[in-house]
């Protein structure tokens, strides 16, 4: 047996000696040097291998870190930029709510001035009202006064005139005084005709239309309600409310 590598050989006869290794100075010296550069190589290979490895894990570690921490950095801006988005808004709602409730209330109180005025007013009303039914009452209740009817004497009927009798006659000398006309002739020297009334003795007659009695006069009814005035705008509010 025999070969190159280390392989035995055989050696002389059987009492020169046993078979004998081949050292590396022998005839396997070149493929040894072959198989450590192979064994370099590869090894060379691996930690080539591995440091592109690590490279590209660092650079893809080094991405996703920078990645993030972008990602990180527009999440907290955003939800910074909303919160103050909030914030204002809730300043603005906040700043309308108190603007409308300090209207609110300036109507409120405006309303609780016209209630108490309203009250006054209609209250003052009522109490005059009362006053004017109370005082019709009174007057209804007190007794009617009868006027006193002023009372004159009849006239006396005048005298009629005979038949045939002429007319007094009225001259140019017609004179009246001491409540008799000519002192009971009539028309200068002339006496007065048969049956003509004479006029004398302080006796003056009157007209039948004064000789009327007057007419009583009638007491006045109670005075009517005046008219209440047109309600207010507006409404009451309610006490209990309150």
């Amino acid at each position: 047996m025999g070969g190159p590598g280390g392989q035995m050989v055989p050696a002389g006869p059987m009492g020169h000696g046993g078979p004998q290794m081949q050292g590396p100075g022998g005839q396997g010296g070149p493929h040894g040097d072959s198989a450590a550069r192979v064994l370099s190589l590869a090894q060379q290979t691996a930690d080539q291998a591995i440091a592109e490895a690590r490279s590209e894990a660092n650079k893809i570690v080094g991405e996703a870190r920078s990645r993030a921490e972008g990602l990180e950095r527009d999440a907290r801006a955003k939800a910074d930029a909303l919160e103050r988005d909030a914030q204002e808004k809730h300043r603005v709602a906040m700043g309308s709510l108190e603007s409308a409730r300090a209207t609110l209330e300036r109507k409120v109180e405006d309303l609780r001035g016209f209630e108490r005025e309203y009250r006054t007013r209609l209250k003052s009303y009522l109490e005059s009202q009362l006053r004017q039914l109370e005082t019709q009452a009174d007057d209804s209740l007190a007794p009617p006064r009868t006027p006193a009817t002023a009372s004159l004497p009849p006239s006396p009927a005048p005298s009629m005139a005979p038949a045939g009798a002429s007319a007094p006659g009225y001259g140019s000398n017609q004179t009246m005084g001491g409540g008799t006309m000519g002192g009971g002739t009539l028309g200068g020297n002339h006496a007065p005709s048969q049956g003509a009334p004479s006029y004398g003795g302080g006796q003056q007659q009157m007209s039948p239309a004064m000789t009327q009695p007057m007419a009583p006069v009638r007491p006045q009814g109670p005075q009517p309600m005046q008219q209440a005035p047109s309600p207010m705008r507006g409404f009451l509010i309610d006490e209990d409310d309150n």
